[in-house]
C-alpha cells in the first residue's frame, strides 16, 4: 500500500477520487499518491511556466504525472470532450498532451533544486469509459492510456512505466522526502524570530562603532585593566583595541584562553600585519619549543585527563622558568578573558613586553570565572581600571529576562528589542534530545531562524553529551571532533553548531539553546548558565531537568 502524501484532497470529480484511492491502495509500499499539485518553474528565457497534474506518483524508481478525465471521453482531431452521466457535453483540454506537458515542467522544477535521478512517465486515466476504435491516437500510445477495462489493473500498469529494463539512478530517500514536502508543504509564514535578528544584529553593528569611538581614548594609556559584564563588548573592543595598536607600528599579540575564541578572532583579524592571535598554552607550546624544554610527548586528544595533566606541567614549567625567546618581544600585549588567567600566567606575558613603553592591557570580568577558580584574581601594578558598564550584545528583552531567571540585578541594555527566555522544562534527561528537535523545527521551520544563526551549547563535554553529532529529525549537530584539533567543517543546510558553554565562552550567537545542564559540574552552575545564555544576541532558550532546575534555584 502506498502512502498518501496528501492528507486533505479536494476531489474535483469521482474519477479522481476512485483513481487516487485505488493507486494508493494496489501501489508498493514505499511509494506515494499525492493529488491536485502544482508548480512553477522558469524556462531557459528565465519566463515563468506554470505545470499542475491531478494526480503524481513518487516512487524510488521516478515519477509519473497523471491526468485523470471521467465521463464518455470523444475526440475529433484536436478537439476533445466529455460527457457526463446527465448527458451534459464539455470542452476538455488534450489529457495526452496535460499529462505529457505536466511531467516536463515537473522533471525541469525538480532538476532546478538539484533532483535528477529517477524515471520520468505520464500517463491519462480514462476509468468511465472503454474505447471501441483501434486507433486512438499516436500520444496515446505506449502505455499512456489507462480505460475502464484497465481500471483494476492500474497499479500494476503505472509501476510499469516506471520499473524499465535500463533505469536510471534512483531517487534516494533523503530526495523522496523533499519531494513528498513540495507536494504537500506544511509551513507557516511566522519568521518573525529571522526578521528580529537580522534588525537586532544591524542595531548591534551602529552600537559597536559608538563604542570603538569610545574606547580610543584608551589608546595611549600603557597599562589598563577593562572590566564589563557578559556582553559589554570585551572581545569585540579587545581584538579592536589590539588592531589598532599594530596599525600604529610594532608588534602586538592578543592572547586568550579558549581556542575557539582565539579561532575567530585570528579569522577576524586575518589581513592586520604585526598582530599574533593565539591562546594563552598555545604560546606557552611555542616557547618551551624554543627553549628545549623536556616536556613528554603531547596526548592524544581524547584522552582529557591526560591532556590536563600535560598542560598544567607545561604552563608550570614554562612560568618557573620564564623562557620567553627574544624574537618574541611586543610593543603591545592585549589579554582577554583576563579572569580566567592566574598572576604567575600576567607576570610570563609581561617579561615578553619589549620595553617600559610598551602597552599591557587586560580585559577581565571576574564573575565569570569558570577556569582556575581557586586562585586570586589578576591584578596589574599602576595600571588603571575602566568599567564597561553598558549592555551591548543582548537585546533589552533578552538580557532582563535572563537576569530576572537568574535573580540578577536589571541590566543596562543599550540595544532594543529580543525575546523573552524561552524555558522548556522535562521530566528527566532523557527526554532532552526529544525537546530541543522540537525547538529545532520550530525555530529552523516556523520562525525563520537561519542554521548558521543557531548555536545549541551543552553543559557537560562532547563525550558525554546525548546530543552531540546526532541528527533530531532532519538536523544534525555538528561540532568540532572532539579527538581534533582541528575546526569543525563548515555547515550545511541540515546542520546546526553544537558546542560546550565552557568552549563558547567569549563568542557570540544571534540565537542560542543551553542543554544538559548538570548539576554536579565543578564549575558554579549559575555562573555556567549566565556565561551560556548571554551569548545570544536576540533569543535564548534552557531546556531544564528537576534537578537543574532546583540547583540553580538553591545556587
Amino acid at each position: 500500500m502506498a502512502r498518501r502524501i496528501t492528507r486533505d484532497p479536494d476531489f474535483r470529480s469521482t474519477a479522481e477520487r476512485r483513481t487516487f484511492d485505488k493507486l494508493a491502495a494496489d501501489l508498493p509500499d514505499g511509494w506515494g499518491v499525492a493529488h491536485g499539485v502544482s508548480w512553477t518553474v522558469l524556462d531557459a528565457d528565465r519566463r515563468q511556466r506554470s505545470g499542475e497534474a491531478d494526480i503524481v506518483v513518487v516512487a524510488p524508481e521516478g515519477i509519473c504525472t497523471i491526468e485523470v478525465k471521467g465521463g464518455v471521453i470523444r475526440r475529433r482531431g484536436t478537439k476533445w470532450y466529455s460527457t457526463d452521466r446527465a448527458g451534459r457535453t464539455h470542452d476538455i483540454r488534450d489529457p495526452s498532451n496535460q499529462a505529457l506537458a505536466s511531467s516536463k515542467l515537473l522533471q525541469a522544477k525538480l532538476r532546478s533544486i538539484g533532483i535528477r535521478g529517477g524515471e520520468h512517465a505520464h500517463a491519462v486515466v480514462f476509468p468511465d469509459c472503454t474505447p471501441d476504435v483501434v486507433e486512438l491516437g499516436m500520444d496515446l500510445d505506449g502505455g499512456v492510456l489507462v480505460d475502464g477495462k484497465a481500471f483494476d489493473d492500474i497499479g500494476a500498469h503505472v509501476t510499469a512505466l516506471l520499473r524499465v529494463e535500463r533505469p536510471r539512478p534512483r531517487l534516494t530517500s533523503a530526495e523522496i522526502e523533499r519531494i513528498d514536502r513540495l507536494l504537500e508543504p506544511d509551513w507557516s509564514l511566522g519568521g518573525d524570530l529571522g526578521l528580529e535578528i537580522g534588525r537586532v544584529r544591524k542595531d548591534a553593528a551602529r552600537l559597536s562603532d559608538e563604542q570603538h569611538r569610545a574606547l580610543k581614548a584608551l589608546a595611549g594609556v600603557p597599562r589598563v585593566v577593562v572590566r564589563g559584564g557578559p556582553g559589554t563588548g570585551k572581545s569585540v573592543l579587545a581584538l579592536r583595541s589590539a588592531a589598532d595598536m599594530a596599525a600604529q607600528g610594532g608588534e602586538v599579540l592578543y592572547v586568550c584562553y579558549n581556542r575557539p575564541l582565539a579561532d575567530a578572532q585570528a579569522r577576524a583579524a586575518h589581513e592586520v600585519a604585526h598582530l599574533r592571535v593565539s591562546t594563552f598554552h598555545e604560546l606557552c607550546e611555542r616557547w618551551a619549543e624554543d627553549a628545549r624544554l623536556e616536556l613528554g610527548p603531547r596526548p592524544p586528544r581524547g584522552d582529557r585527563t591526560a591532556t590536563s595533566a600535560y598542560f598544567e606541567r607545561l604552563v608550570d614549567t614554562v612560568v618557573g622558568e620564564m623562557p620567553v625567546p627574544d624574537g618574541e618581544r611586543y610593543d603591545a600585549i592585549v589579554v582577554d578573558e583576563g579572569q580566567d588567567f592566574t598572576q604567575e600566567w600576567v607576570a610570563l606575558l609581561e617579561l615578553a613586553l619589549a620595553d617600559e613603553s610598551s602597552r599591557f592591557h587586560v580585559y577581565l570580568d571576574d564573575a565569570q570565572r569558570i577556569y582556575n577558580t581557586e586562585a586570586e584574581p589578576v591584578t596589574l601594578d599602576g595600571a588603571v581600571d575602566w568599567p564597561l558598564t553598558g549592555q551591548q550584545r543582548t537585546a533589552a528583552d533578552l538580557a532582563r529576562s535572563i537576569a530576572t531567571f537568574l535573580g540578577d540585578p536589571e541590566p543596562d541594555c543599550r540595544l532594543a528589542g529580543g525575546t523573552a527566555l524561552e524555558i522548556v522544562e522535562v521530566e528527566s534527561a532523557a527526554e532532552i534530545p526529544k525537546a530541543l528537535s522540537r525547538l529545532l523545527h520550530t525555530l529552523l521551520g516556523e520562525r525563520g531562524v537561519d542554521n548558521e544563526d543557531l548555536v545549541v551549547q551543552t553543559g557537560v563535554a562532547a563525550r558525554k553529551s546525548a546530543v552531540w553529532g546526532e541528527k533530531l529529525g532532519n538536523v544534525t549537530l555538528r561540532g568540532r571532533d572532539p579527538d581534533s584539533h582541528e575546526a569543525p567543517p563548515p555547515l550545511r543546510h541540515d546542520e546546526v553548531r553544537v558546542e560546550t558553554i565552557h568552549r563558547f565562552k567569549g563568542l557570540e550567537a544571534p540565537a542560542t539553546i543551553l542543554v544538559e545542564i548538570d548539576p554536579s559540574t565543578k564549575a558554579d552552575l549559575r555562573t555556567l548558565v549566565r556565561i551560556g545564555l548571554t551569548r545570544a544576541q536576540t533569543y535564548a532558550a534552557i531546556i531544564l531537568t528537576p534537578d537543574a532546575r532546583a540547583a540553580l534555584q538553591a545556587g
